[in-house]
């Protein structure tokens, strides 16, 4: 059987420690051991020698294979990009890139020679940003290679965000991806609600890949977790100013305080561990007595942040509540974890039906309900020190990122299949 080679565009790609390039990262990984032959086209934005651990090295195909282009967004370059794209906009020309320009210029020298290399069958790209969609559509026009596009993010999502310049920039990368999603022989996203959006507004199906965990370094960061001595609750993961208005952890402060005055502090020594995220950002909920109760850790390496969710007793998720099909990876991740999920406030919606599904944890939005739901926890708790909740193992193991990528390996095997029946047609 004769190994198929498949070309991967992420502009994010281990060891960065972001979540675009945990997706890139493992999905690479995964089809390099499914037999695909897995060649990368990455930058090296975010690297950081000390931000990968053996356990991630392993998953990765050979390093000769990742070809990482020298690139760095500054913020300069980015609100400049803005004001060019803007202009060029106005003067007709769609196809201009702005901030990325600079991506563009040095990944176009390079491409041919790998193409030329490794002769691809088939290329795989994903977002953020959308510049891999465009690179794949040159390169699918060029060399009749087919593509898979997959919209992990889309604009479409950020479109209500402040700033006349960011939204702007969103629109117009809504339309100028208009292209490379039509030309695309598949398109994945990653929940039902990205994939009706992109139905709305480019009129395709989608094919839904999850995010998925790995069950490897979740083995590993179980066996380095610490047994803490109080009743945790963790939220790991950034949180913006503006996420904070719209997966607000108000109502987890205003259940805590109603616990604290009914039973009084003594009762209740829990503590809440904020991950990644900064005590600057959650001033203001600082008036809540609850707020003392909290431990915020700057941002730790990805593998070390699964070590908190599996030494925590409850794992908090802080949902999207105003936008639909927003499912982040953190979520797959807690899955693993073994460990009851508080959701709040629930987004009636993607993350909602996993709970369910899974049988992994609890929406609740009202504090009085949170707080019943906690001291229930606390109680048991204090009683077997552990919370038992009858998760769906069968169901949990079917978001693991091996059983996702080896989706996408069959999707791409169809593409080819389609593809070669094409070409064999007179």
């Amino acid at each position: 059987m004769v190994m198929k080679t498949v070309l991967i565009l992420s502009k994010f790609f281990l060891p960065d420690t972001t979540v675009a390039a945990n997706r890139a990262s493992f999905t690479a990984g995964y089809l390099h051991q499914m037999g695909w032959k897995t060649i990368v086209i990455t930058t090296d934005e975010g690297v950081n020698e000390n931000s990968e651990s053996e356990v991630l090295r392993s998953i990765l195909p050979p390093e000769k294979y990742i070809h990482r282009i020298k690139y760095k967004t500054s913020f300069a370059a980015s609100w400049f990009g803005s004001l060019l794209r803007l202009r060029w906009d106005l003067l007709g020309k769609p196809e201009f890139l702005g901030a990325n320009d600079l991506l563009w210029k040095k990944l176009m020298p390079i491409l041919d020679e790998i193409v030329d290399k490794h002769a691809p069958d088939i290329i795989y790209c994903t977002s953020p940003p959308p510049i891999m969609a465009y690179v794949a559509y040159h390169l699918s026009t060029r060399y009749n290679i087919p593509y898979v596009i997959d919209m992990r993010d889309i604009p479409q999502q950020f479109l209500k965000m402040d700033g006349l310049l960011v939204s702007r920039r969103y629109r117009l990368h809504c339309k100028r991806l208009a292209k490379p999603i039509a030309a695309a022989a598949k398109v994945i996203t990653v929940s039902d609600g990205l994939r009706d959006t992109i139905y709305k507004h480019y009129g395709c199906d989608s094919v839904l890949i999850y995010n998925g965990f790995d069950h490897l370094i979740h083995e590993f960061a179980a066996l380095k977790r610490t047994e803490y001595r109080n009743f945790t609750i963790t939220y790991t993961g950034s949180l913006s100013l503006s996420g904070i208005k719209d997966r607000s952890p108000e109502p987890l402060f205003m259940a805590i305080d109603f616990l604290l005055k009914e039973y009084g502090d003594n009762r209740i020594p829990w503590k809440i561990k904020f991950i990644g995220v900064s005590q600057q950002e959650l001033k203001s909920f600082q008036h809540y007595k609850s707020f003392s109760m909290c431990e915020f850790i700057n941002r730790v390496p990805y593998d070390e942040s699964l070590v908190y969710q599996h030494s925590s007793t409850i794992l908090l998720h802080l949902t999207h509540n105003s936008q639909k099909g927003i499912m982040t990876s953190k979520i797959f991740d807690y899955l693993a974890a073994n460990r009851p999920i508080l959701t709040v406030p629930g987004d009636n919606d993607c993350v909602d039906d996993l709970l369910k599904i899974t049988k992994s944890g609890v929406s609740l939005s009202d504090p009085k309900e949170i707080a019943e739901q906690l001291m229930a926890w606390y109680l048991q708790w204090m009683t077997t020190g552990e919370v038992m909740v009858n998760r769906d193992k069968t169901e949990i193991d079917k978001y693991s990122r091996q059983n996702q990528t080896r989706k996408l390996s069959e999707l791409m095997e169809l593409v080819l299949s389609a593809d070669n029946k094409h070409q064999a047609t007179p």
